[in-house]
């Protein structure tokens, strides 16, 4: 599991070099997510995904759980209303609730794609300021190493605290 370190960069450029001392001290392209204002040219630095940008991981999951709740009941109905042989029953219960979480991870992520991520919505006007949000995803035993990385060689760079358990996955 990694953690998610949160840092406010004044500008483009004070991004870029700091892109350029985490590619050196071994953390990947893909473990930064850069976020600026909607036009802002981030000259290549690699920017934050549509699942880090809203809410659409949380969305899903909910949605799954709902869905499958929801699908379980709906097939448990079905079994108790129409006396079916539980064996038939019982897989009706399963297939409700499969479809159920299918259907409901669709209908989440679709709404949820739409919201803004709510961690990041602190962070709004400093955006709209032209500053730089740095999302940035290290392993738990490299977090003191790395913030103190950027905090003493950037003074500029405003720290946001961290945030526990990414999964290591995305």
């Amino acid at each position: 599991m990694n953690n998610r370190l949160y840092f406010v960069l004044p500008d483009v450029g004070s991004a870029r070099q700091i892109e350029h001392e985490l590619l050196l001290a071994k953390i990947e392209d893909r473990r930064m997510h850069f976020l600026a204002k909607r036009g802002t040219d981030l000259e290549g630095l690699p920017e934050a995904s549509v699942a880090q940008k809203t809410d659409l991981i949380h969305g899903i999951g909910v949605g799954i759980a709902t869905g499958a709740a929801l699908g379980a009941i709906s097939g448990l109905w079905l079994l108790l209303s129409l006396s079916l042989n539980p064996t038939v029953g019982g897989a009706k219960v399963l297939l409700g609730a499969l479809g159920g979480a299918i259907f409901g991870a669709w209908t989440a992520g679709m709404i949820a794609i739409s919201t803004p991520n709510s961690r990041l919505k602190g962070f709004a006007k400093t955006l709209d300021e032209g500053h730089v949000l740095l999302m940035v995803d290290v392993p738990r035993t490299r977090v003191s190493q790395i913030r103190e990385l950027i905090t003493s060689r950037h003074p500029e760079a405003e720290d946001h605290g961290v945030e526990p358990t990414i999964p290591a996955f995305p």
